[in-house]
């Protein structure tokens, strides 16, 4: 919500206010929606800083991306995937049952998918609507590397110890650091297992951030408050 209020003062508040207000005020949202065009958004990068984990789908969430990501579901081939899958079926069942004719059933599976599957893969439309809405300002994406968390700007860290924690200083060494993701790179949902989980606190940011922290702080870290039970 507070994005919306930062978003409201610099942007939509009347001329004379602006005229008689320095406005000072910055907004860092975590999980922020996609809701401003691409230019607005650039356009607010000097006070906005969106936080993405990993596959949030809500960043990425619009009426173009969700059309899109059903038409690459619908669309996706898995003809080869599925015999090779029923090939290694018959490969382990045929140990115990070597009457079962490996070659006949793969040709049977084979031209059952190429006529009956096969045309509806290729009759949906190759063509995908555009992204119009992004996260506001600047963005800061922290992903899973395969081993750990990775993240693009070490600051939030410090940011976010201090929203939560009594830590005053928390920087980590400039090998840590790196640039800002465009938010230009959100313009597609990334269908993944997580793409929902990322979102939400407990498994997504504060298990994204706390996990980046370990990284450099070593793996028995913990933020001084237990996030998770201040809203009890």
């Amino acid at each position: 919500m507070h994005v919306h209020i930062v978003y409201f003062l610099y942007e939509i508040q009347p001329n004379e206010l602006k005229s008689t207000y320095i406005l000072d005020a910055k907004a860092i949202g975590f999980g922020c929606p996609a809701l401003l065009d691409l230019e607005q958004s650039i356009g607010t990068k000097d006070y906005i800083t969106s936080v993405v984990t990993d596959s949030d789908i809500i960043s990425r969430m619009s009426g173009p991306t969700i059309a899109n990501m059903f038409l690459d579901i619908m669309s996706h081939d898995w003809a080869d995937s599925a015999l090779l899958d029923l090939e290694l079926m018959l490969d382990h069942v045929g140990k115990k049952l070597p009457l079962l004719d490996k070659k006949t059933i793969l040709k049977w599976a084979n031209d059952t998918i190429t006529t009956k599957y096969k045309p509806h893969f290729d009759s949906i439309t190759k063509s995908r609507m555009n992204q119009v809405l992004y996260p506001p300002g600047n963005c800061i994406h922290l992903w899973r590397n395969g081993i750990g968390w990775s993240g693009k700007y070490h600051i939030i860290i410090s940011l976010y110890a201090k929203l939560c924690t009594s830590i005053n200083t928390f920087v980590f060494p400039s090998t840590q650091s790196g640039t800002y993701t465009p938010c230009s790179f959100f313009d597609s949902v990334e269908f993944s297992r997580t793409l929902i989980d990322d979102h939400l606190l407990e498994p997504g940011y504060h298990t994204a951030l706390l996990g980046l922290a370990r990284e450099v702080k070593g793996l028995n870290f913990q933020f001084d408050h237990d996030l998770m039970g201040l809203s009890e």
